[in-house]
This record gives C-alpha cells, sequence and structure tokens, in this order.
C-alpha cells in the first residue's frame, strides 16, 4: 500500500487483489465507507448515489432486493417525485 499526497488531497495505491474483507478495512481506514450514515441508513441490498447542482444535495437509492425495503432517514428530507 503506496500514500502520496496529491494538492489538498491524498492518493492511494494498492499493488494486490483485492477481496470483499480487504476492501472493508481499506475503506473503513479511509473512513469513506459509509459517508452518508449520519444522514440516512440503508438495508444492505441498497446502494446510495449522491449527487450536488445548483447547491442542492441529492441521494439516491438504488434497491437491489426482490421486494420493497424500510431506509432510516436520520433527519428532515424532501422527497423529489413525492414531495413527501
Amino acid at each position: 500500500l503506496i500514500r502520496n499526497r496529491y494538492g489538498k488531497g491524498e492518493v492511494y495505491y494498492f499493488g494486490g487483489a483485492f477481496a470483499l474483507d480487504t476492501a472493508r478495512v481499506f475503506l473503513d481506514k479511509l473512513g469513506v465507507s459509509e459517508p452518508y450514515s449520519s444522514r440516512i441508513c440503508l438495508p444492505e441490498r441498497c446502494e446510495l448515489a449522491a449527487r450536488e447542482k445548483d447547491g442542492w444535495q441529492y441521494l439516491f437509492v438504488l434497491n437491489y432486493a426482490a421486494q420493497a425495503v424500510k431506509i432510516e432517514l436520520k433527519e428532515e428530507m424532501q422527497e423529489i417525485f413525492g414531495e413527501e
């Protein structure tokens, strides 16, 4: 594992094959495994995609489960389509 500072950030290079456990530890150590955990909690079969435009942040929940799932919102949010 090599870390280099670049501009105001850092770049990591991992010279090896990733196993799922290796990837989890790597992302946890970097503090990026769950960057939105203070705002939303998702079941394991869901993915979160975040976008920002004109000062607004949009969170999209992608459900890969075969049935509807419940998500936990930890702060007030507005639904884009239903406006709830």
